[in-house]
């Protein structure tokens, strides 16, 4: 196996190694950029070189070095999809992977990956925070246009670890050396404070509840009391439903206008659990289940007949944005703050901690695969719900000391 060295400025160098031929006869080379120290002698600098030269020769042989072969970026984001995306991953992680690729290949995607340095990652991260990045859409019925945007530093966060985990698989498949997003750090994501209702909001809120139709009511105290993600929710069946037992154990959900609707499986193996129900949403269910059979006979053949417990005017699934199409009348129609779905999730996660709600069991009524998941997201409620296990304590310890004085007066030794 031959090698040789090619300078290329005053501290650069190219390895090039003869590594055979291919199928059509031509002599396939392997190079790798060599950069020697500026301290270091002209002839410390050669010496380096042919050191490099040797080791690369020898990564070779023992079929270590990385053989990209003049793959860009995206062309390697191509070969993952096809290679290991499209059987590995999930119908929504394909979609929201699509909805990233756009940006990273406009910047990044004709750079070769063996070319690919941590400033060109830094430099893209940069941009996206700039104002103007992101798309706003003009509001109906106005002529104002909004200021430009940025995207969050969560989101950046997202496009880095979708980089991450390319070139992860570009370093295991052999055709880069390393991962050039370990050596760059992503802007730091603050979690910010969830904005929920207020107990009077709450209240004025479920008191206009009331005149909405059956569904929309049973929607909400849903939601509300149980913390149920919206494509849970919608994913709901009648055979999910055993006395006051809800089993959670499928989702849908809507990607967009080029595929619809999708029924999968959990968001996780932590959100596969079993949740209790009060009485009032028994009661609601058994008003919309009548609703349904009465739609049922009153449609006859026409009806479709599907086993979830929501769905449209003909017996079909219902959409699983039609949650939040209501949420936006209600609230406008109520003089109510703004609401959206995942917004009562938050508003059962809060008002369970702050009633002294241990985490473990939010954790597990949420579906959330760890406890310490919850406590990212919620740690703010949980610094406002600590004065509460003072309170906690204090009736613990009076209890105490009268479980003794009781035990004193009646001569009975405690355990």
């Amino acid at each position: 196996m031959k090698g040789s060295i090619e300078r290329r400025g005053a501290n650069s160098f190219r390895l090039i190694v003869s590594n055979g031929v291919d199928a059509s006869g031509k002599q396939i080379k392997l190079t790798k950029v060599f950069k020697s120290l500026d301290t270091m002698t002209d002839a410390q600098k050669q010496k380096a070189a042919a050191v490099a030269l040797s080791e690369f020769i020898t990564e070779i042989r023992h079929g270590q070095a990385a053989q990209s072969k003049g793959m860009t970026l995206d062309q390697l984001w191509q070969y993952w999809l096809e290679h290991y995306a499209q059987d590995n991953l999930a119908q929504t992680s394909l979609v929201f992977y699509a909805n990233l690729r756009p940006r990273i290949k406009a910047a990044l995607g004709h750079i070769r990956i063996d070319r690919i340095k941590p400033e060109h990652l830094q430099e893209f991260y940069k941009n996206l925070g700039e104002a103007g990045v992101k798309c706003v859409q003009k509001k109906k019925d106005s002529d104002q246009e909004k200021p430009p945007e940025k995207l969050s530093a969560c989101m950046i966060r997202q496009y880095h670890a979708a980089l991450k985990q390319l070139f992860n698989h570009a370093v295991r498949w052999n055709f880069m050396n390393a991962n050039p997003c370990d050596r760059v750090l992503p802007p730091k994501a603050r979690p910010k404070e969830k904005s929920v209702y207020t107990y009077e909001e709450t209240g004025a809120m479920l008191e206009a509840l009331g005149s909405e139709e059956i569904h929309h009511q049973l929607m909400v105290l849903l939601t509300l009391t149980t913390g149920i993600r919206n494509e849970e929710m919608f994913g709901l069946r009648w055979s999910d439903i055993d006395g006051s037992t809800i089993r959670i154990r499928q989702c849908r959900v809507y990607l967009g206008k080029d595929i619809g609707t999708i029924t999968k499986e959990t968001k996780n193996i932590g959100s596969i659990r079993d949740i209790t129900f009060d009485s009032e949403i028994m009661s609601l269910l058994k008003k919309h289940k009548s609703n349904e059979a009465a739609k049922k006979i009153k449609l006859g053949s026409l009806w479709k007949n599907t086993p979830l417990v929501f769905s449209t005017w003909d017996g079909d699934g219902a959409h699983p944005q039609s949650f939040r199409s209501f949420l936006n009348r209600f609230t406008k129609k109520h003089n109510l703050p703004k609401l959206s779905p995942h917004v009562f999730r938050h508003m059962a996660a809060s008002y369970m901690i702050n009633k002294g709600t241990d985490i473990r069991t939010v954790s597990g009524k949420l579906g959330h695969t760890k406890t310490s998941t919850t406590m990212n997201v919620y740690s703010h409620l949980l610094v406002k719900a600590e004065p509460i296990t003072t309170e906690t304590m204090t009736q613990v310890l009076a209890e105490a000391r009268q479980a003794h004085q009781d035990n004193k007066k009646t001569g009975t030794k405690s355990r």
